[in-house]
């Protein structure tokens, strides 16, 4: 029996594009190895829900096989949004001395400490341990995907009781049952209170062709009118949404209440929904092939490198097949520096690797700040010579805009 779909339970085609086994990105090893069992590996079949439209990963990936290891590992969000999203939360439901607004992970910490320095309310996010009795590495929130059941939930009411507002920051794109989820979060909102969610919003992705989307700790795709139909079938009502966009990636945040759940013959998806995943999937080979052949031919001129040993570069290098032609990866974390990428013998070198002047190209794989500091740091690579390019489709900086018609030439 084929897996049922996330948002609405239909029974899903294993058709879409099928990755095989990906290694988990943090996963950084200290000896080379591409030996499958060196390194933990999650399968990686991204379809689509032949009713609602839901893009998915045809296996929902288990939180055992996605927990970090190392407890060096952490996960940053975009964050320069957040005052703006803080507002629109505060003009639908300003918060008094009696209110109390909630988290469900780190990642929500920024948005609660902005909250609470513009409001009265007080406070709460989960404690890992204090709250559900886990002892690894809780960066992240693979930890919480399988953890947040209505166990959590009462234990959460009796400790905090109802809150206002609950905030859920990147989780949502990771949980294998929509519904469920929801409807654990709703309970621990006092009547008339508010969910504020956001989820990476992969609308361009999909339309451009821009793989970089995929990553094996994401099981759901979302769209505004996907994420919009998954809530309405899950029993909330969006009062408000709008999508970040940033060069790098967009966010899709939302303010939602509980109403009553809506069928899926009242929110039909469009034909175009379905067309934009068609596209998306029949030109991935194109996309594999135009990247290696522009990087056999940018080798001829020297050495190349990416910025970033982060999950962008794992899935780059392993959904296009291209670790063959990339000769080190740059990272000035030193946990990370020395070590290897997961599946592959390259390694993992400091900034100063990029002075050697065999080095002709390094993409980029960071967020977009990141890479703007980087990118000032390193005149000394691209005054020599160096080419500086972004991995990213939608950045200006980015060799592989031939998504948007752009011609190519070797540095």
């Amino acid at each position: 029996m084929n897996p049922a779909c996330s948002a609405c339970s239909t029974s899903l085609a294993p058709r879409g594009i099928n990755l095989g086994y990906l290694p988990v990105s943090h996963d950084l090893l200290l000896e080379p190895s591409v030996d499958p069992h060196s390194h933990r590996r999650i399968p990686f079949h991204l379809v689509q829900c032949p009713r609602c439209a839901l893009v998915q990963t045809f296996e929902a990936p288990s939180a055992n096989d996605l927990i970090p290891r190392a407890n060096w590992v952490s996960f940053t969000e975009p964050s320069l949004h957040l005052e703006d999203f803080a507002q629109a939360v505060l003009s639908i439901l300003p918060p008094t001395k009696t209110s109390m607004i909630g988290g469900i992970s780190s990642k929500d910490d920024s948005l609660l400490k902005i909250l609470a320095a513009s409001s009265q309310a007080s406070t709460w996010r989960i404690d890992p341990t204090v709250d559900t009795g886990f002892t690894g590495n809780s960066a992240g929130v693979s930890w919480l995907q399988e953890t947040f059941d209505q166990s959590l939930a009462n234990r959460l009411r009796a400790k905090h009781g109802k809150s206002d507002i609950l905030v859920a920051r990147h989780f949502l794109e990771h949980v294998p049952h929509i519904p469920r989820i929801v409807q654990e979060m709703i309970s621990l909102l006092k009547p008339g209170g508010h969910l504020v969610l956001e989820v990476p919003d992969c609308e361009q992705g999909l339309l451009v062709g821009d793989d970089s989307i995929l990553w094996e700790e994401h099981h759901l795709c979302f769209t505004a009118a996907t994420l919009t139909r998954s809530l309405r079938l899950a029993g909330l009502k969006i009062l408000w949404s709008k999508s970040y966009q940033f060069p790098n990636e967009t966010c899709l945040a939302v303010i939602a209440t509980p109403a009553s759940p809506t069928a899926l013959t009242d929110t039909p998806p469009s034909p175009a929904e379905f067309d934009s995943f068609s596209t998306f999937a029949a030109g991935f080979p194109d996309r594999c092939r135009t990247i290696r052949h522009l990087l056999v031919t940018w080798r001829k001129h020297g050495a190349i490198a990416i910025y970033g040993a982060g999950h962008h570069t794992n899935t780059f290098l392993h959904a296009h097949k291209i670790t063959d032609l990339i000769d080190f990866v740059v990272d000035d974390n030193p946990q990370k520096t020395g070590k290897f990428i997961p599946g592959t013998g390259i390694r993992v070198l400091n900034s100063d690797s990029l002075r050697h002047p065999e080095v002709s190209l390094c993409l980029s794989s960071l967020g977009f700040s990141a890479e703007q500091r980087v990118v000032s740091a390193s005149t000394a690579f691209t005054n020599a010579g160096g080419a500086f390019y972004s991995i990213f489709p939608k950045n200006n900086r980015s060799p592989f805009r031939w998504l948007a018609g752009s011609t190519l030439t070797p540095p």
